[in-house]
């Protein structure tokens, strides 16, 4: 008999410490992307935000749309000074670990202040916060 089980997230060392005969093998890959929707934009435009600075509006650093940071990258773009909404899960799972992660590798200051773990702690207070992911 073999059992299946699927994560985003790694194991640990106390997990194969506590479960010895239990064993990661990766069978596929997939991508954790920030979408936005800003009205007033228009099809065929691209936004461009570096790694750092997805960090920095994930933890609050960056909080409008017209911020001088990201303005500076998309001249191009007319953007507007509303606020950046986040929307992110309110419970722990393997994609928001995987995400954290990724944020607290492009920048230190990320790692500190929110930190890497699968937890739904988040920094910022401009953060919408929902349950559960249906698929």
């Amino acid at each position: 008999t073999l059992d299946w089980a699927a994560s985003d997230s790694l194991l640990t060392e106390s997990d194969y410490a506590a479960y010895p005969d239990l064993r990661m093998f990766p069978t596929m890959a997939g991508a954790v992307v920030p979408i936005f929707n800003l009205p007033g934009f228009r099809e065929g435009e691209d936004l461009l935000l570096t790694p750092a600075l997805v960090s920095k509006v994930f933890r609050g650093a960056v909080t409008h749309w017209d911020d001088p940071e990201i303005v500076s990258i998309n001249p191009h773009l007319a953007l507007p000074s509303a606020r950046i909404v986040l929307c992110v899960r309110a419970d722990g799972s393997g994609t928001t670990e995987i995400f954290k992660k990724a944020l607290s590798a492009f920048e230190p200051e990320f790692a500190e202040r929110v930190g890497a773990s699968s937890n739904a702690k988040w920094g910022p207070t401009n953060v919408t916060r929902r349950r559960l992911n249906s698929g």
